[in-house]
């Protein structure tokens, strides 16, 4: 239940007894599992669908785990999750904090009064994924669903990240403040660039399916519409009203048509 995250009228979240407590744990305990880089405010994660196949690892007794992520080769089983990618739990995390964020947002936009126990829930997960030093994640994706195996440290696939921050600028969160807000543009223009210039990012950018249409997503938002709502390549125009209302019409119309698309590669 996507609620469980929302703090009740009295400040007091809506958890299970110690829910509370290991959520923040969660969100705040060091990595067991380090990524290559060995820099624990990279993100990091196993792609889920990747087993392990022993047969040429040339030990015919059992493997530790350790052994078998090194010396095993990995095959893909399309929807068949290996538990193993639990061990690292960067996307359970992240799955807890856009939660906690978004429907802690619409709860403080949702009250007649905007209770600040919500917006202060919103904003001290915000803090703590992305600004606070001590357990920051790095603008990257360098090191998200990894394969495992002896090529496979390296990561062709990156997540979504998603918030409710426009929820409380819309609503002039107190919480919420103008350094916050400078503090997460500039974490997400330094995303921006990663996505645009990264092997690993423009990589994702080629792929057929739902990763790339997510790279095109992002980077037409970051890129296109700033912080304010404005198109700042079309407003320098010398018809900018003209050239805002084309650029919108075509991301409307990517949405409207895309139903009707006939690829040009047969089944």
């Amino acid at each position: 239940m996507p609620f469980r995250y929302i703090a009740d009228k009295g400040g007091e979240p809506l958890l299970p007894p110690g829910m509370r407590e290991l959520l923040h744990e969660e969100l705040n305990k060091a990595k067991t599992i380090e990524p290559p880089s060995n820099d624990i405010h990279d993100y990091m994660s196993w792609s889920p669908y990747w087993w392990p196949n022993c047969d040429n690892a040339g030990n015919t007794s059992a493997l530790p785990p350790e052994e078998i992520w090194k010396q095993c080769t990995y095959v893909y089983h399309d929807g068949l999750f290996n538990p193993d990618a639990r061990l690292i739990n960067d996307v359970g995390n992240f799955q807890m904090l856009s939660d906690a964020v978004l429907y802690n947002a619409i709860a403080f936009a949702l009250t007649s009064s905007g209770s600040s126990f919500y917006s202060m829930t919103a904003v001290n997960y915000i803090k703590t994924w992305f600004l606070d030093p001590a357990t920051r994640m790095n603008p990257n994706l360098n090191f998200a669903q990894m394969k495992r195996g002896p090529q496979g440290q390296r990561s062709e696939r990156m997540t979504k990240i998603t918030a409710g921050i426009m929820i409380l600028r819309k609503t002039q969160c107190t919480e919420w403040t103008p350094d916050l807000d400078n503090e997460m543009n500039a974490w997400t223009q330094q995303y921006a660039r990663w996505l645009e210039a990264d092997p690993t990012a423009i990589l994702e950018s080629l792929a057929p399916n739902n990763h790339g249409t997510l790279y095109c997503k992002s980077v037409s938002l970051l890129t296109q519409i700033n912080a304010t709502g404005e198109q700042p390549y079309e407003a320098v125009r010398t018809r900018p009203y003209r050239y805002r209302a084309y650029n919108l019409a075509e991301l409307i119309m990517s949405g409207v048509t895309l139903p009707n698309h006939s690829s040009i590669n047969p089944p």
